[in-house]
Order: structure tokens, then sequence, then C-alpha cells
């Protein structure tokens, strides 16, 4: 292990939850540590889904559990009808 290396914690609470797959626990996990500097994360779905090395729907899918669980709140930017920014903060 690197000294420098993230991490990616998930606290036990997410952890022992059986109604969440454990793809959203993990991802839970990534966005409470990308978050902890400016209590939201920015990464788009294709940047996680490298990241997790799957691919973008799987990343949507365990998006929407942890904000149908009320875990997690999405904001979106639009411009022009577009979506120009989106940030991620966990709530629960």
């Amino acid at each position: 292990m690197a000294k420098n290396e993230n991490f990616i914690m998930i606290p036990e609470s997410i952890a022992k939850r059986e109604d969440l797959n454990p793809g959203a626990k993990i991802l839970y996990g990534f966005l409470n540590s990308y978050s902890r500097k400016s209590d939201k994360c920015w990464a788009g779905n294709q940047y996680i889904a490298e990241y997790f090395s799957t691919d973008i729907r799987t990343i949507s899918r365990w998006l929407k559990e942890l904000k149908d669980k009320e875990l997690i709140a999405i904001q979106k930017e639009y411009k022009a009808g577009r979506i120009i920014k989106r940030h991620i903060r966990i709530i629960s």
C-alpha cells in the first residue's frame, strides 16, 4: 500500500444495510471520500464507471438506489436545457 493512497471508507451503518446492493455501498464510500473537502462530489458517471471498471448504466443504477433510499441528494444545473453541472451530496 502506498503512503499517500486514498481510501474509500464505508460507514458501518451503510455497510450493514441489507437493502443496499454491495456496489451501491462501495459507491457511497467513494462519494463520501470525494465530498469530504467540499461537501459535494461532482465526478461524472463516466469517470466513476472507469474508476470502478464498470459501465455507466451500473453507476446510474447505484446512484438511483442511493437517491431512492435518501442517502444522497443530486443537484443539477442546467443551461439551455442541458445539464452543465451535477453535484452529489451525502445526506445520511
